[in-house]
């Protein structure tokens, strides 16, 4: 009879753990579990895994979240609390009570039962194990455990006693719940109302884009034309002028100016700068070019034979005559040489020793014109001062120029430049020469 009663105990006893285990560990799909915090400081819940953020609530004594599922690493347990998916550490929560089949349950009524349950079976091993004779103390336990039995179910009650008042405080939370989604809906109908209006900016938005196109439109056909106006221009400036005189080049120089003028206005008017520092330099070669004619003329008494406009423009226009070097003169006695004009304000790459006269085509290209004309010819390198008042100019013959030159570029997407040093542009020049009596010799 005893045995019998053991192994019924046992098996409830078994009964009431295995249950309450499944209650405490099982999936949230059948249980519903309810979260507080284990101290009595409150804990931060976040939106994110991190604590790098400030928390979206905190979680005090009294409040609960329902479970939801813990993360990878353990570290970290995921509750919904005021309708939010939230986070907060595993170490700071714990599961006060749960809900099965729509009933409540402490964890503490939970764990109490296991303790009662245990404690029945404790006693009836003891009943079990105890000889007769001892019936007397047996009574005496028996008595002491109605006693414990008694405040067990007395603890018990008050368990109950605040369920029941937390299921009166969910109420009121669901109370604040309700009034938070009427809330969502009134501004729900707020949201659609501004779609509303966005939708409408955005027809206007698409209308103002296609007048701006038709604009964009006319702008660069505009654009066009200046550019193509501007071609025909250099096109005529860039022809070789026979036999002109000081006034025939001032009266280009003020044509050039006034188109360029023209141009840049024009373009400023669509938002298009057409000037450009190649322009700049432009009319400074153009100065300069003057300035060195005006010496040779007026001062010497040469006779200028042809005048090639400066090769500055970059208008995908080639002119065969822009081959050639700037100006091309005659003496009293009828020699005949070239003269390329290259007007410096600066050094080279801010070195103060070197000056940068033109690129390793266009020197070759000089050198091979001399060959073929046999007639010599001079670089006229002027640096500082201004174009048309240069400091000082250099008369430099082409062949000994090259010679005492050396090659460098800007950049890599640079083309490559003869690079002269002061002294040596100091050694070779030639303009102190009498009419140019020392020319060297062609070949």
């Amino acid at each position: 009879m005893k045995s019998v009663l053991l192994l019924v105990w046992t098996l409830f006893l078994l009964y009431v753990m295995g249950l309450s285990i499944f209650l405490l560990s099982a999936d949230r799909l059948y249980v519903e579990k309810y979260m507080g915090i284990k101290t009595n400081n409150t804990v931060s819940l976040f939106v994110k895994p991190t604590t790098k953020i400030l928390p979206k609530y905190n979680l005090g004594k009294g409040d609960y979240a329902k479970y939801q599922y813990l993360s990878k690493s353990g570290q970290w347990i995921y509750v919904l609390y005021k309708g939010e998916v939230l986070t907060a550490k595993t170490d700071q929560l714990r599961v006060k009570y749960i809900k099965y089949k729509s009933n409540f349950i402490s964890t503490l009524s939970i764990y109490l039962s296991i303790i009662v349950s245990l404690l029945f079976f404790v006693i009836t091993l003891f009943k079990v194990k105890i000889s007769s004779s001892s019936s007397k103390k047996m009574s005496i336990l028996n008595g002491q455990y109605l006693q414990d039995i008694k405040k067990l179910s007395i603890l018990n009650d008050q368990h109950l006693l605040g369920i029941t008042r937390l299921d009166k405080r969910l109420i009121e939370r669901q109370k604040v719940l309700n009034t938070i989604v009427d809330d969502c809906d009134f501004f729900k109908n707020k949201c659609s109302l501004v779609e509303s209006e966005n939708k409408k900016l955005q027809k206007r938005i698409k209308a103002f884009k296609e007048e701006l196109d038709s604009a964009e439109i006319v702008k660069q056909q505009v654009i066009k034309k200046l550019k193509q106006e501007l071609d025909e221009f250099y096109k005529e400036e860039s022809l070789t002028i026979v036999h002109p005189s000081i006034t025939d080049m001032k009266t280009s120089e003020a044509r050039l100016v006034t188109q360029l003028d023209k141009q840049v206005q024009e373009g400023l008017i669509f938002g298009v700068d057409f000037k450009h520092d190649r322009y700049e330099n432009i009319l400074k070669g153009r100065k300069f070019e003057i300035f060195i004619a005006t010496w040779l003329t007026k001062e010497l008494g040469f006779e200028i034979e042809e005048w090639s406009p400066d090769k500055g423009f970059e208008q995908d226009i080639l002119v065969k005559s822009n081959l050639n070097p700037d100006l091309i003169v005659s003496n009293s006695t009828g020699e005949k040489f070239g003269i390329e004009c290259k007007y410096r304000s600066k050094y080279f790459k801010q070195n103060e020793t070197e000056f940068s006269w033109g690129t390793t085509y266009q020197g070759k290209r000089y050198e091979r014109f001399q060959g073929e004309k046999n007639y010599p010819v001079y670089v006229c390198l002027g640096v500082f001062g201004t174009a048309d008042n240069p400091e000082s100019f250099s008369m430099l013959s082409i062949k000994k120029l090259i010679d005492k030159s050396f090659k460098k570029k800007f950049s890599k997407a640079s083309s490559e430049q003869f690079v002269v040093s002061k002294a040596n542009i100091e050694a070779l020049d030639e303009s102190s020469n009498s009419l140019f009596s020392a020319l060297e010799p062609i070949n």
